[in-house]
């Protein structure tokens, strides 16, 4: 069998591969205009303020525009990686594509492992509230109680939100930026909960028993996810690899295939079918997550918009909206 037959027999088969997980992919639901219209009204990130957002998740002490300058090295280092290896111009294009999106996704990777680890230690954090709210008997001794002797990772928090809270700092405004800067749901769902103690009065020592059973159930079902899902992403891997490596060879050990690589044509067959395989790992890898997403939090997949007849409030003896109707509130384009 010659090695353009080989070649080609393997482009084909990454193209079925592609379309099939093209069709299977869900799009994700954009939740932005709820946000616009219910939401705090706060400004939309721009680019840069994500990405400063995800290296902060990461745990990278590294600023958005040295990620930028640092990407773009890797993308001149990848191109001509990519020209030496494969010996034709045109892949330095897929490699200086790939050069400069690989940082990326090891900060994506990075920041999504982080989330994991954090997450991974919340029924101790909940234990320790717990213990503290004992021996304290109020929300300020049980922070103060996680933030010395609460799981290192997320000792730093709790040292914030004890120091706010010995100023007289309102909860919400305190969990809100400890919220933003993680972006854990179940994170959330402890501080929503925690609000809801502070308003009514509850005792955390009888509220905060069954949250810490429901989280370690919760997150037990997330690390055997993740276990499961690794198998699958490791074999993702080995296969996207084999094209590479498999044209690297050929080219070494057949003259011919390098000759056909030297064309106009057998540069654009490489390149095309390249790319094909990384956009193919790509999708593979984000439906994976998406999977996981959907079998571990509360996903909105699916869903679809539906109008509703306009909203009527209860009218004050003038004639206008009472002072806490949703009417009442300014508007915020």
């Amino acid at each position: 069998m010659s090695a353009i037959n080989v070649l080609s027999s393997l482009l084909v088969a990454v193209g079925i591969f592609a379309l099939v997980i093209g069709v299977a992919y869900r799009r994700p639901v954009d939740l932005k205009h709820i946000e616009r219209l219910y939401g705090q009204g706060l400004p939309e990130l721009t680019s840069m303020q994500k990405l400063q957002g995800r290296l902060d998740a990461a745990r990278l002490e590294v600023s958005a525009s040295e990620f930028v300058r640092l990407s773009l090295i890797l993308a001149v280092l990848g191109g001509l990686g990519f020209y030496i290896l494969a010996g034709v111009p045109l892949a330095a294009l897929l490699g200086t594509f790939l050069g400069g999106a690989a940082y990326y996704l090891y900060v994506s990777r990075r920041a999504a492992r982080a989330l994991s680890d954090y997450e991974d230690q919340l029924p101790s954090v909940v234990a320790r509230l717990i213990t503290g709210a004992r021996k304290g008997g109020n929300f300020r001794a049980a922070a103060q109680h996680v933030a010395q002797y609460g799981p290192e990772l997320c000792r730093d928090d709790w040292h914030y939100i004890a120091e706010q809270a010995s100023f007289g700092v309102e909860l919400d405004q305190i969990f809100g930026t400890i919220a933003g800067k993680r972006g854990s749901v179940l994170l959330d769902t402890i501080f929503e909960l925690l609000v809801v103690q502070e308003h009514r009065q509850l005792s955390l020592t009888e509220m905060l028993p069954g949250i810490q059973k429901a989280l370690t159930e919760r997150v037990t079902m997330m690390k055997k996810a993740r276990t499961r899902l690794g198998g699958p992403i490791k074999e993702l891997s080995i296969v996207a690899t084999i094209p590479f490596i498999l044209v690297i060879i050929l080219r070494l050990m057949s003259p011919t295939m390098t000759a056909n690589l030297n064309t106009l044509i057998g540069q654009a067959g490489l390149v095309f079918g390249w790319g094909l395989t990384v956009t193919a790992y790509i999708l593979a890898y984000r439906s994976f997550q998406n999977g996981l997403n959907e079998e571990t939090s509360f996903g909105g997949t699916g869903l679809q918009s539906q109008a509703r007849a306009p909203l009527r409030a209860a009218t004050s003896p003038n004639g206008q909206p009472p002072a806490g109707s949703p009417l009442a509130r300014p508007y915020r384009p």
